[in-house]
């Protein structure tokens, strides 16, 4: 083996393994020969890996998969971690998917009301809100037409990259994870004239909602360490926006469920609180009972951003 060769194949075994499948449910109905017809949906953050696939001619869930990825500090890190993931994953590998979209979850995001957008000037809409470094990153943004709103958000280049080599003969369509959540959000919100308040959580960071008939009044996101930490952005959130915790309605979805600690702090302080469901615009077989309703529903209405 030529010597270039060899030292490619040592720098490969050098890299160990950090994450954890938590959760792979399949439908019976998916069919690795009707790829072309399914939209994969992907899901990336410094901590967490999630894969989802819609088959958007029946409007039908056929795949929800989470990793859990440990001891990353670097883009180059989430490649490795995902190269190994996909060695193992010939239905990740194929390259014949109908649409490919995915979703960067990090705090680099910004709405900017549509009247006021110009493309050139996404990296100073970020930079009020974030740090940003054109060398290694790159800019993007999701219309919401029916908010008339634009959300800028920057991600991986390196990473970005990675996504496109992976699936050279596809075009992929990147937004921030943000614009599946309210986009979600909004299909299931009521047009009763009251604030709702809407909690997406999973480990480390803490999504908050809020919306009016309708329409968005509120977004943003939070990184966390405990329950107290929640609790507090949760309240903060609440009290900011004159709300009432004794009275305004709170959904939650994600990694909280109702034994854990932080179900039970936050349930001291809301009274109307609440697990939400699965979008009804998507039909689960039996086989998703294996997760709570409440979960991945981030993911869930990926596809809607396409």
């Amino acid at each position: 083996m030529p010597p270039q060769e060899e030292a490619g194949k040592n720098n490969v075994s050098l890299v160990a393994s950090t994450y954890k499948q938590k959760i792979s449910i399949k439908d019976e109905r998916f069919d690795i020969e009707k790829l072309a017809d399914y939209t994969l949906c992907l899901q990336i953050s410094d901590h967490d890996f999630n894969v989802c696939a819609i088959d958007k001619r029946e409007n039908r869930c056929l795949l929800v998969e989470q990793y859990e990825i440990e001891q990353i500090y670097s883009a180059a890190q989430i490649i490795e971690q995902l190269e190994l993931i996909y060695d193992d994953h010939h239905v990740l590998q194929a390259g014949y998917w109908g649409n490919i979209i995915v979703a960067f979850k990090n705090k680099k995001f910004s709405f900017i009301p549509a009247s006021l957008f110009d493309e050139n000037d996404i990296p100073n809409y970020l930079n009020l809100n974030c740090e940003l470094d054109l060398t290694i990153e790159s800019v993007g943004f999701t219309k919401h037409p029916n908010l008339d709103l634009i959300n800028t958000f920057a991600y991986s280049t390196s990473l970005s990259d990675w996504l496109t080599a992976k699936y050279p003969r596809k075009t992929i369509n990147f937004h921030h994870q943000t614009s599946s959540l309210i986009t979600g959000v909004l299909h299931s919100a009521n047009k009763n004239g009251e604030k709702e308040m809407y909690i997406y959580c999973d480990e480390q960071n803490l999504n908050i909602v809020i919306t009016q008939d309708k329409e968005l009044v509120y977004s943003n996101l939070f990184e966390y360490k405990s329950a107290e930490d929640l609790t507090y952005f949760a309240m903060f959130v609440i009290h900011e926006l004159g709300l009432n915790p004794e009275k305004v309605p709170v959904t939650l979805w994600g990694t909280i469920d109702q034994t854990s600690i932080h179900f039970t702090r936050l349930f001291k302080f809301i009274r109307f609180l609440s697990f939400g469901k699965r979008p009804e615009s998507l039909k689960f077989s039996y086989h998703f009972d294996e997760a709570f309703e409440h979960q991945f529903f981030d993911i869930y209405n990926l596809h809607l951003c396409n």
